[in-house]
């Protein structure tokens, strides 16, 4: 194990001053941890055993990584603010960014990305932007998207811009190249479908709406719109739009309370 108190800098040059080997210090009963070309400690930084922690690499303040993880700096800087837990199994490539009050689960892959903080990450994450306060689930596969604050992501996402708080739990669900609203909630199953076998289109959710089912792009699904799930949708749906089990649209007649739950307001 090694364990680090004040900010200090660990280099090829630096460590060579002192007598270590380049690229290979701190042995443990559990094997070595390889340590960066450019290394940045913060105060009270916790480093387990087996680590690989290759090219640039900064850990903030009070990081704890518990081992067995390979950081790779080749690319661009990975950065790890302060508080961050890292569980064993996790690969990051950068340039990368973790905010603060982090959780790094175990077997996470995180692949030039940035993060917000207070995030509680699983699965793989490749190319994207998180905001504060994520929750993804270990069946999420997120690439070349993009979301805001206090959203829980489970699906697999890819090429799509989600705002605040939405909610796409469901690891059968498949969002491709959809634009998304703020307070939106994905049900299980869910499809974009984004290819008509000449070029590839989008679906845009306003916010406030419930969606299933299958959806063809290019579709437009209004604000405050409530999908029962299973339909296959082919055209735009307005408005505050009820889309009853027949496919029938109708004046909605549910509403979001602003804690992702769902309650009828009319008959």
């Amino acid at each position: 194990m090694c364990q680090f108190g004040k900010g200090k800098e660990i280099d090829m040059i630096q460590r060579s001053s002192l007598g270590e080997l380049p690229g290979k210090i701190c042995p443990s009963g559990a094997g070595d941890t390889i340590f960066a070309e450019r290394l940045v400690l913060g105060k009270d930084v916790y480093i387990g055993p087996n680590m690989q922690l290759i090219g640039t690499v900064y850990l903030r303040d009070g990081v704890h990584i518990m081992g067995n993880t390979v950081f790779d700096g080749t690319d661009g800087p990975i950065y790890i603010e302060s508080r961050t837990k890292v569980e064993p199994g996790v690969f990051i490539v950068g340039p990368a960014t973790i905010g603060e009050d982090s959780k790094l689960r175990a077997k996470l892959n995180f692949r030039k990305s940035t993060c917000g903080n207070n995030c509680d990450l699983r699965g793989e994450i490749g190319s994207s932007m998180l905001g504060n306060n994520i929750e993804t689930y270990a069946s999420c596969i997120i690439h070349d998207s993009s979301c805001g604050d206090h959203c829980k992501l489970g699906a697999h996402i890819n090429r799509t811009t989600m705002g605040h708080r939405v909610s796409a739990k469901y690891g059968d669900s498949n969002l491709l190249d959809g634009e998304m609203g703020d307070d939106i909630n994905v049900s299980a199953g869910t499809t974009f479908y984004n290819f008509n076998g000449t070029s590839k289109k989008k679906t845009v959710v306003n916010s406030g709406s419930f969606i299933g089912g299958k959806i063809v792009a290019p579709c437009r699904i209004g604000k405050n719109v409530y999908m029962v799930a299973g339909l296959t949708i082919r055209q735009d749906i307005p408005d505050d739009t009820y889309v009853d089990p027949k496919g029938n649209f109708r004046p909605n007649v549910m509403q979001n309370d602003g804690n992702g739950h769902w309650m009828r307001i009319k008959s």
